[in-house]
């Protein structure tokens, strides 16, 4: 009997050609040896990496601390791993350690034609690489959407959701009811707010990185390398959701959280 369904594997990716993945890794408690890091928080850095190395040609990680360089090390993840020199910048009532804003500062990306960024703690999904790519340019970068496992709705705050792996998740930094969405080329759209534009990674020439002023003055040191191309540049975002986008491991940690649960119960999630 000839079974009704068929299964049909999608082909790997061509990587985006001379790319330079950028991973940002920084524990909130940097100030301690890395024996002291949450099981978690390597996983996630181990699911970053090797997502994003199905879409670039080369990978690195950037670390602030002796201790996260030998932990990254020890990982063999087949990246290049660099340490930054990095000095504790104040946010709200902590300090915390930006890797990313001192480590993009100094990168250097010879011998690349993109810069992809992203934090340490998110799958990197892209369906068209090549089209991708092919939209961003020396004005315009482009930006993923940052999708969240939801759990009863504790991260939701009036954020759309979209099924994924037969799961909820929530869309974070989606255009509201009334917000404007120009329209750029076919299937992308300019994000028009810091907030829209507000990924937590995202794809650029590395000619126009080059320009950005990543050590610029900011209330927000983690949250700089995403705002800092904001202000000099153009930011899209794909019409569907799907094209182009993240998934926040963490952001299921803080919705667990909100129901006094952790993370460390839900190893399945992992």
């Amino acid at each position: 009997m000839t079974s009704p369904f068929r299964v049909e594997m999608l082909p790997e990716p061509s990587p985006i050609p001379e790319s330079l993945g950028v991973v940002a890794f920084c524990r909130r408690n940097w100030r301690q040896e890395y024996s002291a890091v949450k099981p978690n928080a390597i996983i996630y850095l181990i699911k970053t990496v090797a997502s994003l190395r199905r879409y670039v040609t080369r990978c690195r990680v950037l670390v602030g601390t002796d201790a996260d360089l030998a932990l990254v090390r020890a990982l063999s993840l087949g990246v290049e791993v660099e340490r930054i020199a990095v000095a504790p910048e104040p946010l709200g009532e902590v300090d915390v350690l930006p890797v990313a804003r001192a480590g993009l500062a100094s990168l250097d990306a010879s011998g690349s034609r993109y810069v992809f960024f992203t934090e340490a703690d998110q799958i990197v999904h892209i369906r068209d690489p090549g089209r991708l790519a092919g939209v961003v340019d020396d004005r315009r970068y482009a930006v993923p959407h940052r999708i969240e496992r939801d759990y009863k709705g504790a991260n939701r705050r009036g954020q759309p959701r979209v099924r994924f792996n037969s799961a909820d998740f929530v869309v974070w930094n989606h255009p509201g009811e009334g917000e404007a969405r120009p329209p750029i080329g076919d299937g992308f759209f300019r994000a028009a707010t810091p907030r829209i534009a507000y990924g937590a990674g995202w794809l650029a020439r590395a000619d126009a990185v080059s320009r950005i002023d990543f050590l610029g003055p900011t209330d927000d040191p983690l949250a700089h390398p995403c705002h800092a191309l904001f202000d000099a540049m153009e930011a899209v975002k794909t019409t569907d959701v799907f094209e182009f986008f993240v998934e926040h491991l963490s952001g299921f940690d803080n919705a667990l959280a909100a129901f006094g649960l952790r993370i460390e119960d839900y190893p399945s999630f992992w």
